[in-house]
């Protein structure tokens, strides 16, 4: 008989950092990039027109994230955003489906 193992997590243990994207038609791929050292953190294909990205919860404190969004097609320029800092959330209380009403935790 299997019993299973419960584990209680600490609160720090649940903090990451999230981003969401409104992303335009036209784009196919959105790479993320630390800005101080040029590390990719996330690429990934786009399949509609908004994406969530979890990251570690150390992103949240300053802005050192650069995004790109690019067209495969080469019908139009790369899109960069620049110096963006990500919102720290509650692994377990939240909801990437309703980002907006979402209070961060205290860090």
């Amino acid at each position: 008989m299997h019993y299973p193992n419960i584990k209680h997590l600490s609160p720090s243990i649940n903090l990451v950092s999230f981003l969401e994207f409104n992303l335009d038609g036209a784009a196919e791929r959105l790479q993320i990039f630390n800005r101080k050292d040029g590390k990719m953190l996330s690429h990934r294909k786009i399949y509609g027109s908004s994406l969530g990205v979890f990251l570690p919860v150390s992103y949240s404190s300053e802005s050192t994230l650069m995004c790109v969004m690019l067209d495969d097609n080469n019908e139009f320029n790369a899109a960069i955003i620049d110096n963006v800092q990500p919102i720290a959330v509650d692994l377990i209380s939240f909801d990437p489906n309703n980002p907006l009403p979402y209070e961060p935790p205290v860090a």
